[in-house]
């Protein structure tokens, strides 16, 4: 992995290479890679569907057909808008798995507008020009 973030504990922020402050952020994937057999079944449960939800978080996000838009928008409600008093939320599944919440949100939101920057209007040639 290219990029300058490290593990550390729940909530870490870790200095990048060229100093700026980056919250430190581990993917399920990444911090299970050899153990998931010896995760409990219940962690194991979480970890899928929170794989999921960032799979359909990153893959659908500007579908045209409902389904997929569907599937974006369970998905961008579960890591973004959703409650955390159920113990199958977003805030618990990370708290269950030593994830910061707020820091994957952010890391998601980030690649996100990197994947897919805002586009900005064409010029409005009709205007006449302001010389």
């Amino acid at each position: 992995m290219g990029n300058a973030y490290t593990v550390k504990s729940r909530a870490a922020v870790t200095t990048q290479a060229s100093g700026s402050v980056a919250p430190a952020v581990v993917l399920p994937e990444q911090l299970f890679a050899g153990s998931r057999m010896q995760t409990p079944p219940e962690q194991r449960l979480m970890i899928a569907i929170l794989e999921d939800a960032i799979y359909c978080f990153e893959r659908f996000y500007g579908a045209r057909d409902t389904s997929s838009r569907r599937q974006f928008r369970d998905a961008q409600d579960w890591l973004m808008n959703e409650p955390h008093c159920r113990p199958f939320s977003f805030e618990h599944v990370c708290f269950i798995l030593g994830l910061d919440a707020a820091a994957v949100r952010e890391v998601l939101l980030r690649r996100q507008a990197r994947r897919h920057p805002p586009v900005e209007p064409p010029p409005d040639l009709s205007a006449p020009d302001k010389q």
